[in-house]
């Protein structure tokens, strides 16, 4: 994320961005490429953070 994004967005938007992608660590959906992430994954994904 740093390649594309560390230059171009204010810092508070990289941080957040940052926050958002620490955030997802450690869960399936994490590593998974966005365009086969489906709304099943999604709601996995939910139910995950629910637990």
């Amino acid at each position: 994320m740093q390649t594309f994004k560390a230059y171009s967005v204010k810092q508070s938007t990289y941080d957040r961005l940052l926050t958002s992608v620490k955030a997802l660590e450690g869960f399936q959906i994490a590593s998974m490429p966005i365009g086969e992430i489906t709304s099943v994954h999604i709601q996995k994904y939910v139910n995950e953070l629910a637990e």
